[in-house]
């Protein structure tokens, strides 16, 4: 199941898909998260995204958008409202400290 949200983090993924992916059903795949992941499947999937987006910030001169729909977010604006909430900082200030 992590190796499907892997493959798949820059489009939209759905619980029945991940569950679907591991052959489990939707409670069977968020009960094997918490025991194996320690979070949810779409915790995961959002962590997933943003330690993506942290490497593409780092290494790539991108813009935000750009960025935001690579890795799976519907927007530049909601992108940058969750890597604030997760990160402590917005992506350009994350972006700019990579640099330093």
């Amino acid at each position: 199941m992590t190796r499907f949200i892997h493959q798949n983090y820059d489009q939209k993924i759905t619980l029945e898909e991940i569950a679907s992916a591991g052959a489990v059903c939707r409670s069977r795949c968020c009960t094997l998260f918490n025991k194996y992941v320690g979070q949810t499947p779409n915790n995961y999937v959002t962590q997933y995204r943003l330690q993506k987006s942290c490497e593409m910030l780092k290494e790539t001169q991108r813009s935000l958008s750009e960025i935001a729909l690579a890795c799976g977010f519907q927007s530049a604006s909601y992108f940058s409202s969750i890597f604030r909430k997760q990160m402590g900082v917005v992506p350009q200030h994350y972006r700019k400290q990579a640099e330093e």
